[in-house]
């Protein structure tokens, strides 16, 4: 009797344990790992593109800022100091755009830009001026597309894959599902 309880309790554990491999094998399976791996591929490569930027760019835009603030005085002394003179030019003129922000180059912003180059999206306002920051996003968006199109593709085929087999179960018959 007892040797029987033994026996029930150690098949229980061992069905226990059998099933938490499953789960960990459904979480692991090739297709998601190479998912996973390609996601955190993604995330790397935003992260090196917003170094690489902001490291590229940051200064010679602080210096265009710089000499923006030096044309501002001018403008303004030019005006006769008239502050709200100013002010409307400036309100209603787009060659002072640009210049509303500090910069535009600080780390948020750059892996912001970064996506919109993987994505190829594309960002109007914003594109690196200096010489090392085009070749950088050159270099960036011809090694970085590819890797973002195999994370979507293996994203897709996920979807897909879950979508269809919710399909299924739902149009299945219950004994049909019960044999899944």
């Amino acid at each position: 009797s007892r040797r029987r309880q033994f026996q029930r309790q150690n098949s229980t554990q061992a069905e226990e344990k059998l099933e938490l491999l499953d789960s960990v094998k459904i979480c692991c399976r090739h297709d998601n790992s190479k998912l996973f791996f390609s996601a955190f591929s993604v995330i790397i490569i935003l992260c090196l593109g917003g170094l690489g930027f902001t490291l590229l760019e940051k200064d010679h835009e602080i210096v265009r800022i710089k000499a923006f603030s030096d044309d501002r005085r001018k403008i303004l002394k030019a005006l006769g100091n008239n502050e709200d003179l100013f002010q409307f030019i400036q309100n209603h003129s787009n060659a002072f755009l640009p210049y509303q922000r500090e910069t535009h180059w600080n780390f948020d912003d750059s892996v912001y830009f970064s996506l919109m180059i993987i994505t190829t999206l594309g960002v109007a306002d914003q594109y690196p001026k200096t010489t090392g920051g085009q070749l950088f996003c050159a270099f960036y968006a011809l090694s970085c597309i590819p890797l973002m199109g195999l994370f979507l593709m293996l994203l897709g085929r996920k979807i897909v894959a879950s979508i269809s087999s919710l399909i299924r179960c739902c149009c299945m018959d219950t004994a049909d599902r019960d044999e899944l």
